[in-house]
């Protein structure tokens, strides 16, 4: 199974490509030049990697990542060995207006270079534990309440929205439930996931898969983007 989600989004007049991908930490060199090498492939405008294991992000290893010195970047940094976001974007498709920092999430305000489009990207990597996840929630909605425009948030969200998207049979309803409560209240659309089912597995004994990973986009970003795919991608390492 994987932990990388593609997502293609074209309307008339403009397409680009987003990735969002768990990497389970990029301090490893070989890490770093797969990474790379599928990036060159990709051809991605935007990326947003979680668990990136890092506390600082020089600029030599995003360049070293991108490729090009045609890059901005954002993170969170990771807390001792564990969590970190870095949201990485194409300065020849976007410039970057604004952004934020959660506890959870980083917010980018992003304009097109061509169109003049202004929108927001927040990328994620959601908790495990439950009340935690509760925080989560309410930082995204303050973060949608605040920023009213064409919003597309991705990443980990360490949660499953239905009990198909999880293989065992113990499925947290509670957790459930209240995903399906910030997307309601957020008015937001999860685009159908092409590719397969899940986007993390657990081998050793018996097998575990779930959907952990997507991304969501308001309304008016869908209408902006009618032609959006959401792809699952083959994995290079780890068990995402």
């Amino acid at each position: 199974m994987i932990r990388k989600i593609l997502l293609l989004a074209e309307c008339s007049c403009l397409m680009f490509r987003l990735l969002s991908w768990n990497v389970r930490g990029i301090n490893d060199l070989y890490k770093r030049d797969i990474l790379k090498s599928f990036l060159r492939d990709w051809k991605c405008d935007l990326i947003c990697l979680q668990e990136t294991k890092l506390e600082a992000v020089p600029l030599p290893t995003i360049h070293s990542l991108w490729g090009h010195y045609s890059v901005g970047f954002v993170f969170l940094k990771a807390v001792g060995a564990s969590g970190g976001i870095i949201v990485i974007w194409d300065k020849n498709t976007f410039n970057l207006v604004s952004s934020f920092q959660g506890e959870f999430s980083i917010t980018c305000i992003l304009q097109t270079v061509e169109g003049a489009l202004s929108w927001a990207f927040t990328g994620v990597y959601g908790p495990q534990v439950r009340l935690d996840k509760l925080r989560f929630w309410e930082e995204l909605q303050r973060t949608k309440d605040s920023r009213p425009r064409p919003w597309c948030l991705g990443g980990d969200f360490n949660e499953i929205l239905y009990p198909q998207e999880g293989s065992s049979c113990l499925c947290p309803m509670n957790t459930m439930q209240e995903f399906h409560d910030f997307i309601n209240y957020s008015a937001l659309v999860d685009l159908p996931l092409r590719g397969g089912e899940f986007t993390w597995s657990r081998s050793g004994g018996e097998v575990v898969c779930s959907r952990l990973d997507r991304f969501l986009v308001s309304l008016d970003w869908e209408e902006q983007f009618p032609d959006s795919l959401q792809n699952r991608l083959p994995r290079p390492f780890s068990d995402h």
